[in-house]
């Protein structure tokens, strides 16, 4: 990855979630790691109960915990947030916001969603890729 490519991310992710994303590149991802021992519990018991992995019940319950939103590109995980009232977005949902918001250009938008899915980032069927696409293309 070049390193204007990681400059225009950083970019965006920071207009998207604002201090959020500070946060996040202070601690190097570490408020992920940092999951107390009662909340590893709580998300094992989560886990089981909604047939989900450890990982993904940790990132529902911290969504839940902030108020924030979940971003995914795994059913499972997205319905799950929905059941349990946590805000999720597909990927998809994140380049159309950001193409709304003027964030970003229908040709930037575009060569991410190449970018997702030729590196194996975002697995699409043939069909939901091109609707995508169209969407983008016919977003004003």
């Amino acid at each position: 990855m070049t390193s204007s490519k990681k400059t225009f991310r950083q970019l965006l992710f920071l207009r998207l979630f604002g201090k959020n994303y500070r946060e996040f590149e202070k601690g190097k991802g570490a408020w992920f790691i940092l999951i107390s021992e009662r909340k590893k519990t709580e998300a094992k018991e989560f886990a089981k109960i909604h047939s989900i992995q450890e990982a993904d019940a940790e990132v529902i319950l911290l969504g839940k915990e902030k108020k924030d939103i979940v971003l995914t590109n795994d059913a499972a995980l997205y319905y799950c947030c929905i059941t349990e009232s946590v805000q999720a977005w597909w990927i998809s949902t994140l380049l159309f916001a950001s193409l709304k918001k003027k964030i970003i250009s229908k040709n930037q938008a575009e060569s991410i969603l190449f970018e997702l899915v030729t590196t194996g980032n975002m697995r699409l069927s043939t069909d939901i890729f091109v609707e995508v696409l169209m969407i983008m293309r016919n977003l004003k």
